[in-house]
């Protein structure tokens, strides 16, 4: 194995703000699977330009049948502390969805 590329991770970790997601509730729509919940600002210094929340959903084996990725709050800033909703509908293939996975990304604004 040969190292082709590499990135000082500290660098990576500035571009992000940390987001946790909290109140999350999914469940099948007709032939789709919706999730929502919630998703807080933990940084008690820095503001969240957008935060995109992606959700995954799988089969009984462990297979990805469908994802998402939208914003929360419509895409607004979040300021240090806040929270803002979101909800996605996902399109799955197979058989209703048997877990899912959801987590949400903050970057730092960018002028």
């Amino acid at each position: 194995m040969a190292i082709l590329r590499g990135q000082e991770a500290a660098a990576l970790a500035d571009a992000y703000v940390p987001i946790a997601v909290t109140d999350v509730e999914a469940q099948p729509s007709e032939a789709r699977f919706r999730a929502s919940g919630t998703v807080r600002n933990t940084s008690e210094e820095q503001v969240a330009g957008r935060v995109s929340v992606i959700v995954t959903t799988y089969d009984a084996e462990g297979a990805v049948t469908g994802f998402r990725q939208g914003t929360a709050g419509g895409g607004e800033p979040l300021a240090p502390g806040a929270t803002a909703p979101f909800s996605l509908l996902i399109t799955y293939h197979g058989n209703a969805p048997k877990d899912f996975s959801v987590i949400a990304v903050g970057r730092v604004p960018t002028e």
